[in-house]
């Protein structure tokens, strides 16, 4: 079969067929044909960039290569008759002599060169039909080298023939030169594109080459004609199917690291798409792969970063069902359930593991967290201090050690409820409108507004050893704050015990009200969780949006979308599920505050007991920190936000996030 057009070739072929022109690909290879066909105008640019202070070994032998061009051609011009018309007996006599090889070199030459007569098409045939014998016997004997050779030669001389391009492709996948492999694979298959075998091969060079959607369409192919046909290929394609999961659920962990979310969604869709073509469902494809535990969990991992991570604990339950036995399909699991909170089912599957491979470290501090937040503070405890005691125990273990001894202590010596005043946290990403609703919400006399409390405390210069660096109050412009003083905020760093009490006491606040943000943060600060708690939340999208008007007017590098997308997840999520708040806990939606707002500000003031709405913005008492007046004085809108379309479709198919924020409206008043 012969083409008018060569994959990857990017110029279309002759109507004598291939197109097999020298057109050259990378810099060096264009640098070395200037050097010879415009030698004079090349070389003195090279002697210009050497003076000028060039890389002087590579430019100076390309100048020796323009230098001897330029002679050569001189010497040339002079010359009589055709290069290719000498060529071609001497062509004749190495056939004469049964030297095909030589032979098909120097047809090969002349056809780069565009010589296509009767006598060149003769000679061609005669020594076509030898290279190939030739080239099938050293590929019998194991003689790849010499196959290669010949390979490579008769594709000069008979471009039209896809064997030669096939053999040639192969053996260079085969070597180590997938780019070369793939080149001569796609020009084989647009010669004959029934080929099986051809077809195997291209879709293994693709993968190689990192092109993973062409080798999914290639190897798609080659099932359909196999089916079609004896069926012999079918085997082989899903054996390289499945080879290309592993690849893709590799190429996806590369992705997420380097938080390109298209990418890593791409990566998604392909190993859907392999899984459905394959076995018809994403279930079927894992049960009935070579390496179920591998499939299950590399799958999984790629679908929790995308935000389908509820797909991935199907795949874990399925892949569980044939091997029981398999620990790191029950540690998997037991991550992707304390993912979405479901604790008891975590706390089992963290057991399972154990049992079957015990004193493991990462999955110790796992079953740990799930038991603290059902609430079994001594049992987490007990397995955390076992884990610390074995090797490859991480720092992350004495911290969640420490976190939890923290809430032990703050529940049993804390001060008494009634002694305390009232605190209200408002937790959700930051620079979303929270430091404006804390205004609002402290428009009540006696009811004060402080931002985010933590920066009360000294920050710790990263530059120098020495005292730990105090932040400025917004209202007084200095951080030896008229409320709180250098003295206060120094004893606040030094020991953190009964942290909003002491804050509430100092401004003389009946009500507290902090935007600290991060459920973390927040019970660090306070282990008890003693107070009450606002979500403040706005849609994934409408969050993004946000954010890229905030980042954009400080001029600071935007976080990438995948990060941010898994940040409101993990946010959000934390907050609703696992923020043991003591007092009233409730959800506010930031997007009400865009329009007026006053409906949705009065229904929460009336659920805090803080009355209807007043005045907001800065007043005498609000000696705030780490928010800036303008956050308080106005919530940001994002009426005005523009999407891409690439952040709309990546945004639309996180649906960890669409179903979470459902939760969320739910919630709210």
């Amino acid at each position: 079969m012969s083409s008018k057009a060569i994959a990857g070739g990017g110029m279309p072929a002759g109507e004598a067929g291939v197109d097999v022109s020298i057109r050259p690909r990378t810099e060096i290879d264009r640098l070395l044909a200037l050097c010879v066909l415009e030698p004079e105008q090349t070389g003195e640019a090279l002697r210009i960039a050497i003076d000028a202070g060039g890389e002087s070994g590579a430019l100076a032998v390309l100048l020796e290569i323009a230098t001897a061009a330029g002679r050569a051609r001189s010497d040339l011009s002079g010359a009589d008759g055709s290069a290719c018309a000498g060529m071609l007996p001497m062509a004749a006599k190495l056939v004469e002599q049964g030297d095909f090889s030589r032979a098909g070199a120097l047809i090969a030459l002349m056809r780069r060169l565009g010589s296509d007569t009767e006598g060149v098409a003769a000679l061609s045939g005669t020594i076509a039909a030898d290279l190939t014998r030739a080239m099938r016997a050293a590929l019998a004997d194991g003689d790849d080298d010499a196959a290669a050779r010949m390979a490579q030669t008769l594709t000069g001389v008979a471009p039209d023939a896809a064997e030669g391009w096939q053999t040639s492709g192969r053996l260079k996948l085969k070597a180590g030169d997938p780019q070369g492999a793939l080149d001569a694979l796609r020009t084989a298959v647009a010669l004959h594109d029934q080929s099986q075998n051809t077809l195997l091969n291209l879709a293994r060079a693709e993968a190689a080459c990192g092109l993973y959607q062409e080798a999914i369409l290639s190897l798609f192919k080659l099932q359909r004609i196999s089916e079609s046909g004896d069926g012999r290929y079918r085997p082989l394609a899903v054996a390289q199917l499945e080879s290309l999961f592993a690849g893709i659920s590799t190429a996806a962990v590369e992705a997420e690291r380097a938080n390109d979310a298209v990418r890593l969604l791409a990566c998604f869709n392909m190993l859907s798409e392999i899984a459905q073509s394959v076995s018809g469902s994403l279930i079927e494809y894992v049960v009935s792969s070579r390496n179920i535990a591998r499939t299950a969990t590399g799958f999984a991992r790629v679908a929790l970063a995308v935000g389908q991570g509820r797909q991935g604990i199907d795949v874990c339950d399925a892949a569980i069902e044939l091997e029981q036995e398999n620990a790191g399909l029950w540690s998997a699991l037991g991550r992707m359930r304390l993912h979405y909170h479901e604790n008891r089912q975590a706390i089992h599957a963290f057991r399972q593991a154990l049992d079957l491979a015990p004193d493991q470290p990462s999955v110790m501090d796992g079953l740990a967290e799930a038991l603290f937040r059902e609430g079994d503070a001594d049992a987490a405890l007990e397995t955390l201090r076992k884990a610390l005691t074995l090797d490859g125990a991480s720092s992350a273990i004495r911290t969640r050690l420490e976190r939890i001894e923290a809430a032990q202590a703050a529940r049993t010596d804390g001060m008494a409820d009634g002694d305390a005043p009232r605190h209200i946290e408002i937790l959700g990403l930051p620079n979303q409108g929270n430091a404006h609703l804390g205004a609002v919400l402290a428009a009540r006399s006696g009811v004060h507004y402080v931002g985010e409390s933590i920066w009360l405390a000294g920050q710790q210069d990263g530059e120098a050893q020495g005292d730990a660096r105090f932040a400025s109050c917004q209202l007084c412009k200095r951080p030896d704050c008229d409320v709180f003083d250098l003295a206060f905020r120094q004893a606040l760093t030094d020991d953190r015990k009964n942290w909003f009490t002491r804050i509430a006491a100092q401004c003389g606040a009946e009500v507290l009200v902090t935007t600290d943000n991060s459920p973390q943060i927040a019970r660090t600060l306070d282990p008890s969780v003693g107070g009450d708690c606002i979500i403040a939340f706005r849609s994934p999208a409408s969050a993004w949006g946000v954010l890229k008007q905030h980042y954009s007017a400080s001029k600071r590098a935007l976080p990438s979308l995948l990060q941010f997308l898994q940040g409101w997840h993990r946010t959000y999520a934390t907050a609703l599920h696992d923020f043991p708040s003591r007092g009233a806990k409730t959800a506010f939606d930031l997007d009400r505050l865009d329009g007026s707002g006053a409906d949705g500000l009065a229904d929460l003031q009336e659920r805090l007991g803080l009355g209807g709405a007043g005045q907001t913005g800065v007043s005498g008492a609000d000696h705030v920190f780490g928010v800036t007046l303008s956050e308080i004085e106005q919530a940001p809108v994002h009426t005005d936000i523009q999407l891409t379309a690439a952040e709309k479709k990546v945004i639309e198919g996180f649906a960890d996030a669409a179903r979470l924020y459902d939760e969320l409206v739910a919630a709210a008043v």
